[in-house]
């Protein structure tokens, strides 16, 4: 009985701190979110340019020739950059909810990422050339969605413990 019981005081001992790492992990994921956010219009459009001329200049070279298409790439590779770094969060968030003893966590950790949605565009629109847009709210969210999603689906099919 006694074996039993220091058994499961590790365990939970165990998941208690996974349950912190994930939240913390979390946390320092949301404060780079807004930390991209502050970044002046200038800056951001500087730092997704150079990181798509060396994408196209890689794969697709004679599109840095067209500022059309350059242009219509760029908006691409941003509505992209915001759907993955919220998908990450969903991701985060959800594994972290998954540690905890609560109901809904899906709903909750959605919940948390749109608002973190809806706060990151609110910040937007206090940056020098930037501006908050609800469409890229409902990017995030729908990045935010499909990382929980993608969680879910791996801790319900591929069957892993969170106990061990």
């Amino acid at each position: 009985l006694f074996t039993r019981k220091k058994r499961f005081i590790q365990r939970d001992r165990k998941m208690k701190n996974k349950r912190f790492i994930f939240i913390i992990i979390t946390l320092i994921w949301t404060a780079v979110i807004f930390s991209f956010s502050l970044q002046s219009g200038e800056v951001s459009g500087d730092l997704s340019g150079s990181v798509l001329e060396a994408i196209l200049g890689f794969f697709m070279p004679g599109v840095l020739e067209s500022p059309e298409k350059q242009e219509l790439f760029h908006l691409i590779l941003r509505k992209c950059a915001h759907f993955t770094e919220f998908m990450i969060l969903g991701v985060l968030s959800s594994i972290a909810l998954k540690y905890m003893k609560v109901g809904y966590k899906s709903i909750i950790g959605l919940g948390y990422c749109v608002l973190i949605a809806s706060l990151d565009e609110t910040l937007q629109l206090f940056v020098s050339g930037r501006a908050g847009r609800v469409q890229d709210v409902l990017i995030d969210s729908a990045g935010a969605l499909v990382g929980i999603v993608v969680v879910f689906i791996f801790f319900k099919f591929i069957k892993c413990d969170l106990e061990k």
